[in-house]
Order: C-alpha cells, then structure tokens, then sequence
C-alpha cells in the first residue's frame, strides 16, 4: 500500500465554520493512494447529492448521477473507493472495511487531501482535511461535524451488494473536515456505485491513416470568432473528429455520416470519461441555442455543409450548437460545453509569418491590494495573411531593454528548467492566459530598465519564422495599465468567468482572488 501526501486544488475553500467542544480523536496525516492487492472494479457510474456551502446564506445542492468511479475489492474483504468526494482531484483511496455480511464501514477520520496555497510572500501553507461523517441539523445553516464529546471512532457505512456500493446512513453526509473541526464546505450523500453500460465510439482500423490535423472555428459567447486545433478523419462514407475537449492523446471520436455535401452527426453518441477531470463521462449533443433566453434546445441531429475538396464541415446556420454534455440527458449549462455555430476543416501544414503581438499594459507591484506586477500582451495564431497556424507550433519571447527575459526555476515555482521561449498554449499559476490570446506574465522583480517587448516564434516543417518585436517604454504601458480596470473575471485557465461564482481562484485586473 502507498501511502503520500497530494495536492488540493485551490478552488477549494477553507471553512469558516467550526464544531465546539473538545474530541479525542485521532487524526492520522497519511493519504491512501494505492490500495492493496484485489479485484479492480472499473469502468463504474456514481451518482451522489453534493452540497457547496459558499456563505452563511448561500449554498447549492446538485445532484450528480454520471461521475466516473471505480473501488478495489481487497483479499480480505475490504473496500477502497476512490476520490470518495466529488471535489478530489488527484489520486486518493477511502477504506471501507468488512463488517457483518454484505455491510462496510468506513473509521473516520481518513486523510483525502492536501491543500497547498501559496500566499503572495511566496511560503506555501499546508491544510490537511479528513473524510468525517456531517449532519444538518434542523434550523443550522451550516454542516456540523457529527461527533461526541469524548467518542474516538466515527463510521459511516455502506452494503455492497450484487457488485452495487451503497451509502447506508443516508441521513448523514460525507464531509472533509480540518484536524481542528473545521468544515471543508462540501459533503456528499446518497453514493451510489454501480455498473456503466455505455461503449464509447472507437475510431475504425481503416480510418487510423486518414487522421490529420483540423480546424474547429466556433462563436464564443464572450470572445466572438475563435479556433480550436483537434483531430479529424474522412473515411469509408463517414466523418470522425476528436472530442475537443480531450487532451493531446487521447481517443474520444464524434461520428457522422456523410451523403453528398450533407453530413450528420447524431445525437446522444457516447465518448468515453472525461481523462482531464475523471468525474463526468462525455456525450455529444446537439441543440439550437435561443440567444434572447439563454438556453439550448436539444435536436436529433447536427446538420453540417461539407465541401469535399476542401475537407471542410459547416453548420446549417448560426444558431446551431455542438455540445459535449456530462451524462446522456438533456444538456445541463453547468455541466457540458457547448461550441456555437461550429465549423470544421482539415489544417494545411506550412512554414509562415506570425503576426507581431501586442502590448497591453505592464503593472507595477501594488503592496496594498496584494497584486504582484505583471506584463500583459497578446499573441494571436495567425499569420501576416490572416491564416490560423498552429498553436502547438507558436512560442513567444519577453524582452526587457532588447535583451531575451528568461524565467527560471528560483523565481517561477511551477518551472523544473529555464524558458526563454514560451509556448502559446503554456499556463502556470504565473504564466497565465486571460482569455484566448491575451498572456499576462507575472513579474517578480523591479524593472528599472526603459522597454519591453514581445516577439512570437512559429516553428513549421523545420523552418523557424519570426514576427518583428513589439517594443514599447515601461512608463508609457506603466501609466496605461494602472488606470484601466476591466472588471473581466477569468479562471486559471483564462476562461472568462462569473465573478460572483465562489469556490473558484479568479483573475481580476491582474490579482489573484481566492472567491
């Protein structure tokens, strides 16, 4: 059994709700991250009631039927059920030990998570939360620990029956709790684990050497016209094109068929699990969206234009959407991603120009909003004649005074080796992307020198091509940049977000706001 410490990710909150009283509980610091020897039972469907405390006033109860799961079946009888909340995102076992017939129980409290949060003097502070079993008591706002004064062992129990993982206490929740009764803000009920009949759709054998490089071009409701680079194939009277939300490697394929210059692809086809997050799996869905009421209406089928010659897929009109849904019923806005007005083309590889970035804004260091200074421009995916190019392909380079800025390891945590040239689609918790070609570099050391400049790199069929350097002085930027504000929120991952929204980090005018 391996045992270690992992990484919660920082869109958890810490609570602000405690039990009082004293408990003689022991609180064992070591997470389980690989269970012993047994049968592996994969391939499984949860569902679960998930509760999100946000404030004293203001929580959310979702009900969550197609997470992805799996337990292992132990020699001797016990049960490890993996990333036992929805909120895990890394490796983790609960263990569920054998008791009187069909009947688990979980001793808790069990270690699930580390959470790890930099603060803006660069020291990490470490919190471990624990598995415990919670109540809502009635006329109580916030969960409670269920504990007695004086009790050393808390349980939860579950059956398992005819391969079936059941919560049996259904009248408690499954929370995460500090090793001093502080809440973790998110509990589940009602688990369930049992068998998935879903077969995702496979890429045929014959197919495998059409796959080249494609285009997906969308409307985002924020950003207007945007590109996406996935895979896509044309074979045997049929389309395929890869999820695009998978990540480089993976093998998830929407289907259609083609009949002359029409093809369809139909509705409700099966994925596979969503290998980012490993909670959700993956349908594709197709809708109309009514733009007035901000919602999808679901059709059979997605209706696209194909021009063979040019290998290109195009929608039958501008309110046709594409969707990836988590789950096969109707499309749920919190949970799918849906691509507006999509088309797709087959990409044509060739060395070109990239256009030359430009400058936003560099803003100083302001100590009394906890705001380090960044450097913020933007890179676009095109070359001088307007063609898309590949992002897999674009780097840029920071330049202070004409000379390469380098970010190092010392200074930038998430980095293992120096980087000069960046790579567009790079993102750290310092190299950040505020939306889709907007770059903001945080900088950690005072500039006293008089320029910056950005330079993008595009690298193509062995031919380097160089854009000119965008240069412009520190103060002119200096000055832009401090009086404007946005207001724009964006996650991580430079998705344009609701700022309202809590348990999320957000980027707001250049500070990091844990909500």
């Amino acid at each position: 059994m391996t045992i270690k410490s992992i990484i919660l990710p920082a869109a958890i909150l810490l609570a602000a709700a405690s039990a009082s009283g004293q408990h003689s509980v022991v609180f064992d610091p070591t997470i389980i991250t690989e269970p012993p020897k047994g049968i592996v039972h994969d391939m499984l469907k949860r569902s679960t009631t998930i509760l999100m405390q946000y404030s004293e006033e203001d929580y959310e109860i979702i009900n969550d039927r197609y997470a992805y799961s799996k337990y292992v079946l132990a020699d001797n009888g016990d049960v490890y059920l993996y990333r036992p909340l929805a909120a895990i995102k890394d490796n983790c076992y609960l263990k569920l030990q054998r008791g009187n017939g069909d009947t688990l129980v979980a001793h808790l409290p069990q270690a699930i998570y580390e959470l790890q949060v930099p603060d803006f003097d660069g020291q990490v502070e470490s919190t471990m939360f624990y598995a415990f079993p919670m109540l809502k008591k009635p006329g109580d706002v916030f969960l409670q620990p269920d504990t007695v004064t004086g009790a050393t062992d808390y349980t939860m129990r579950f059956t398992l029956t005819d391969g079936v993982l059941k919560q049996v206490d259904n009248d408690r929740y499954l929370g995460m709790i500090t090793d001093d009764f502080t809440w973790g803000l998110i509990a589940e009920k009602d688990v369930r684990v049992d068998s998935f009949s879903g077969v995702p759709n496979a890429l045929p054998a014959s197919a495998e050497a059409a796959v080249s490089d494609y285009v997906l071009k969308y409307t985002d409701a924020y950003l207007g016209e945007t590109y996406k680079m996935t895979k896509g194939a044309v074979s045997d009277g049929k389309v395929y094109l890869r999820n695009p939300l998978s990540p480089p490697g993976d093998s998830q394929w929407i289907a259609g068929d083609i009949d002359g210059n029409k093809a369809v692809m139909k509705y409700g086809q099966y994925l596979g699990v969503d290998t980012v997050s490993l909670l959700h799996y993956m349908y594709f869905m197709s809708a109309l969206y009514d733009e007035q009421q901000q919602e999808l209406q679901p059709t059979g089928q997605l209706e696209l234009n194909f021009d063979s010659q040019r290998r290109k897929f195009s929608s039958a009109g501008p309110a046709e959407a594409m969707i990836i849904n988590a789950g096969p019923d109707e499309p749920n806005p919190a949970k799918a991603t849906f691509w507006l007005n999509p088309s797709f083309y087959e990409f044509q590889s060739q060395p070109a120009t990239p256009v030359t970035p430009s400058i936003q804004r560099y803003y100083v260091f302001d100590a009394d909003n906890d705001a380090y200074a960044y450097f913020k421009f933007e890179v676009q995916p095109f070359d001088v004649d307007g063609n898309y190019i590949n992002p897999d392909s674009l780097f840029y380079v920071i330049y202070v005074d004409g000379r390469p800025f380098t970010l190092t390891p010392g200074v930038y945590k998430d980095l293992k080796t120096d980087m000069t040239e960046i790579p567009f689609d790079y993102r750290d918790s310092d190299v950040q992307s505020m939306g889709v070609y907007v770059r903001q570099v945080y900088i950690y050391q005072p500039l006293r020198e008089e320029q910056l400049g950005v330079q993008s790199v595009y690298r193509c069929n062995g031919v380097e091509r160089r854009s000119p350097i965008c240069t412009t002085g520190i103060d002119a930027v200096k000055t832009a940049g401090a009086s404007q504000a946005s207001g724009h929120a964006y996650d991580l991952q430079g998705r344009r977000v609701n700022a309202s929204t809590r348990g999320q980090v957000i980027i707001v005018d250049g500070k990091k706001i844990l909500k």
